[in-house]
């Protein structure tokens, strides 16, 4: 008897550990307790701490460090090759991370390699990790990926900043002022520059990459300072 009653113990305690490191089918959530899963288990990931918008240096800062205001379901790559689907997330402009929410505060994702989610404005948003070093950006740091062809991709970055407006006898006035860098990334030399939004700008980089610009040349119709041209541009090319 007492065999057989340490045996269905064992029984027990093998399922229920099972049970514990087998989270089962990757599904993200943030669970009403407070706790954080992202696959639904005891995920292992590495993360840092994340913007505090209580904090008093943003007291009476206008506008916002997020691209978006609310939390959007998105599918998560990490670079060790972990990948995870409907992480309610959170792009901090300010301080190029990624961020989620556990226990009531922001945590930053480390080790990213991409986020995207569906958008109204790009169709998919595609945030993107891995480009070689450029003006003070390094392999970590986060890029839109806002148009690519079977050679190039046009890459954003949102350098987010605060900003101050002095007004004599009148109180400063300060704002999270966002300024649209742009990218040109050749996928065959793994090399990155930065272009300006106009046609000149794009010409110049497009031959330093070794292509010629009698593309760019023969479509005068492009509006070469609207990112939508250009990314339309550059998803129809053939180099």
């Amino acid at each position: 008897m007492k065999h057989f009653i340490f045996l269905m113990l064992m029984v027990y305690c093998s399922s229920a550990f099972a049970q514990r490191v087998n989270p089962g089918t990757p599904t993200s959530s943030i669970m009403s307790s407070g706790t954080m899963s992202l696959s639904g288990g005891n995920d292992s990931f590495v993360f840092g701490t994340g913007i505090d918008m209580n904090s008093p240096k943003y007291n009476g800062v206008n506008g916002s460090p997020f691209l978006n205001q609310d939390y959007i379901p998105a599918y998560v790559v990490f670079k060790n090759g972990t990948k995870y689907s409907n992480v309610p997330v959170k792009f901090d402009m300010l301080h190029n991370e990624v961020d989620i929410e556990k226990n009531k505060e922001l945590i930053s994702l480390l080790g990213l390699d991409s986020v995207s989610y569906p958008d109204s404005n790009y169709l998919n948003m595609i945030l993107k990790t891995g480009y070689p070093s450029v003006n003070k950006h390094d392999t970590n740091s986060i890029y839109q990926i806002v148009a690519q062809n079977n050679r190039i991709q046009l890459l954003k970055y949102y350098h987010c900043a605060i900003g101050v407006i002095k007004n004599v006898g009148m109180p400063d006035k300060s704002s999270f002022d966002v300024d649209d860098q742009y990218y040109l990334f050749n996928k065959a030399t793994k090399t990155i520059k930065e272009i300006k939004l106009n046609k000149k700008s794009f010409s110049n980089v497009i031959e330093q990459m070794g292509y010629s610009k009698a593309e760019v040349d023969k479509n005068a119709g492009i509006n070469f300072k609207n990112e939508k041209d250009v990314a339309g541009f550059i998803n129809s090319m053939v180099l």
